[in-house]
């Protein structure tokens, strides 16, 4: 009964999934581990100067970081960032580290999070997480 009362939902969520913009175009198994180790060489020769230079800007402090070649998690005072953040512009990847820096100061996605990342992002969050948003790792 919930799944036929929620039909109409299902499809449009599908739909939306369906439409997002793959960061990268899917490749054949032996490729995309030959990619997967290009990204982690990239990602580890830009992200912990990145993450070091928006901690710095932002007065934002973080205690490690790990880079991972997760695909669902873009990270508390430990910061675990996806290799594949190298597939986005680099302003999105800068987005998404401020996002996770802000979490040093709120464990969770509350109103006062949000506030803090909108005006560490120049009142622009909303627009960024949009734009991020139509990005799907594959």
């Amino acid at each position: 009964e919930f799944l036929v009362l929620k039909a109409d939902w299902v499809e449009q969520a599908r739909v939306r999934m369906a439409a997002r913009m793959p960061a990268e175009p899917p490749l054949p198994p032996a490729e995309a581990k030959a990619r997967i180790e290009e990204l982690r060489r990239a990602a580890k020769a830009d992200l912990p100067a990145r993450i070091e230079r928006l901690s710095q800007l932002t007065g934002l402090k973080y205690a490690k970081l790990t880079i991972r070649a997760s695909r669902t998690k873009w990270g508390r005072n430990t910061i675990s960032l996806s290799l594949f953040l190298m597939t986005l512009p680099e302003h999105l990847r800068d987005y998404v580290i401020v996002h996770e820096l802000c979490h040093t100061v709120h464990h969770n996605h509350s109103p006062r999070f949000h506030a803090l990342v909108d005006r560490m992002v120049g009142g622009n969050e909303k627009a960024l997480n949009r734009e991020l948003r139509a990005f799907a790792i594959r």
